[in-house]
């Protein structure tokens, strides 16, 4: 009889605490120094463009990037509106709502360097594509890189970042009984508990 009850109650714990569970959401804050980044060519991470893996944390959703301080010197008759830094889910394929893309130097339509340094957000959507906030995927990595939107140099570098950092914002949605759950399930597993005692005592 008290092991249906224990059963019986348990069930119903069950029942109550995922009837009053909430979703609440963290961030994590990840700031990567883009001192001496460089680009050589256009499009995607390959040849010599600088790029790094970030491990972050699965299903992580990119709701903010900010710069800080940032500075570039163009080399090779590159135009500033022409460098581009880049986030991606870490397959990168390019598909739309798993990059944002921005451009810090949208204005700067000459090769007169250098310049910066200047702080700011990559907007969204922004002005890279109409790219804005993305999910990652489940294994939590963030593809980071800089790259031109025209060669004009040939094989040499584009653009180097002299000084400054990227701040890069994640939410994660994790859902957690109420508190009001909690003081009701708390006793009640102490009277499951006591049961099981009772049951084992005899």
């Amino acid at each position: 009889m008290r092991s249906i009850f224990a059963r019986f109650l348990t069930v119903a714990l069950g029942t109550l605490v995922l009837g009053t569970m909430s979703t609440v959401a963290w961030a994590g804050v990840t700031t990567v120094d883009l001192t001496n980044f460089s680009t050589f060519n256009t499009g995607l991470p390959g040849g010599l463009n600088s790029q790094v893996l970030l491990a972050l944390e699965p299903n992580a959703e990119v709701t903010s990037i900010t710069f800080e301080n940032l500075a570039i010197e163009l080399s090779n008759g590159s135009f500033g509106n022409e460098f581009v830094i880049s986030a991606n889910q870490s397959a990168n394929t390019g598909a739309a709502g798993t990059f944002w893309d921005y451009s810090p130097f949208p204005d700067a339509d000459s090769a007169a360097t250098p310049l910066g340094p200047i702080s700011g957000a990559f907007t969204n959507p922004s002005n890279q594509f109409n790219s804005g906030p993305f999910t990652l995927l489940p294994d939590g990595q963030l593809l980071l890189y800089v790259y031109e939107t025209f060669n004009d140099g040939g094989a040499g570098i584009d653009a180097r970042v002299t000084s400054g950092t990227l701040t890069i914002t994640t939410t994660v949605a994790t859902v957690v009984p109420e508190a009001g759950t909690l003081a009701l399930v708390l006793p009640a597993l102490g009277l499951i508990g006591a049961v099981v005692v009772r049951r084992r005592l005899k």
